[in-house]
């Protein structure tokens, strides 16, 4: 399968881009998350409406969702997740680490039961997380490697997403 990933500046923007969707036949899709504001669940929304079918992937990055306290901030990824997404990507995000990030919003679905969810919530979303094995200073490589497997042993992660990039000797190090 191949994920059609979107950028888009509005609901109207998206609207334009459906006939290019339908067009070239797209089935997934991926809305990233890169500014505080962005409409993604009026995104899905329409993606439901003029896609059935289509397989979305939204993006949560929790710097662009991070509120005032990590209880706030995981209160709004349990509210994401219940948008009906088929997948989540769950991002840090760049820059200064936060109170919370994708390892500890992991660490917290893990101990309120994983993949169950209460009564009156839809199931969760398949979630994916991000690897990049290409940084330079192996202290780095070695946190990052680290950040992985804490990923993966909440046993909540179905995708690992890797970056591409440069340094192609780095990933021959491996976690």
């Amino acid at each position: 399968m191949v994920r059609y990933e979107l950028f888009c500046k509005s609901p109207e923007h998206l609207r334009q881009l459906i006939p290019i969707l339908r067009a070239h036949g797209v089935t997934a899709v991926n809305l990233p998350n890169k500014t505080r504001d962005e409409p993604l669940g009026e995104y899905l929304q329409i993606l439901r409406s003029e896609l059935p079918g289509a397989d979305v992937c939204l993006h949560f990055s929790v710097k662009w969702q991070y509120l005032k306290t990590p209880d706030l901030t995981f209160h709004r990824l349990l509210e994401f997740l219940d948008l009906g997404a088929d997948q989540v990507l769950l991002v840090s995000g760049g820059g200064t680490r936060r109170a919370l990030d994708s390892v500890g919003c992991l660490q917290r679905l893990a101990a309120r039961g994983g993949r169950s969810q209460p009564a009156g919530r839809r199931p969760l979303p398949e979630l994916g997380v991000c690897f990049n094995p290409y940084f330079p200073a192996e202290a780095d490589a070695e946190a990052e490697q680290a950040r992985l497997i804490a990923k993966l042993q909440t046993r909540l992660v179905r995708h690992v997403w890797l970056q591409l990039g440069s340094g192609m000797g780095a990933p021959a190090r491996g976690p």
